[in-house]
């Protein structure tokens, strides 16, 4: 199997990754919301988990 070569991505003079954005103008109005929810469920986890991390921490640095 031949891999591809890494390659720089095409941008827009803003810097816009036109590969990326034209694959997500490729999904469905509703894949793209089921992604944003997902990446927004994940980053509501993980700041969960850092918030219960820190207060872990803070209840074992007061003993």
């Amino acid at each position: 199997m031949d891999a591809k070569p890494c390659t720089e991505p095409e941008e827009d003079s803003f810097g816009v990754d036109l590969d990326r954005l034209r694959a997500n103008l490729r999904l469905t109005p509703e894949e793209r919301v089921r992604r944003i929810e997902a990446a927004s469920n994940e980053l509501l986890k993980f700041l969960h988990e850092v918030a219960e991390s820190r207060r872990r921490n803070a209840r074992t640095d007061a003993r």
